[in-house]
């Protein structure tokens, strides 16, 4: 296929990139759903497994909300109370 079939190509997939079908009325204003033809703008570095969008890295959300958060930190406070109580019990400090 030459360079200029290629753009071609490449062009039509990005003019075809969304659904025709409406999205669900529950999702965010302007999401649009991706056509099959749109999934080929979706690319992947095998070195890093960052994930692209016609060429364009996405940015992944990687933090905890807050209440993954507040059951992390009690489970680190349980965790550490375990311990203290383990230690103590070996030590001897109560009976």
């Amino acid at each position: 296929m030459s360079d200029a079939n290629l753009g071609t190509q490449w062009a039509h997939v990005r003019a075809t990139r969304y659904s025709k079908t409406p999205p669900p009325e529950d999702w965010p204003s302007g999401v649009m759903p991706i056509s099959l033809e749109g999934l080929s703008l979706l690319g992947l570095d095998p070195k890093t497994n960052r994930l692209y969008w016609d060429g364009k890295e996405l940015q992944i959300k990687r933090r905890l909300d807050w209440p993954e958060r507040i059951l992390a930190a009690i489970v680190a406070l349980s965790g550490l109370t375990l311990a203290v109580i383990e230690i103590g019990r070996v030590a001897k400090w109560w009976t």
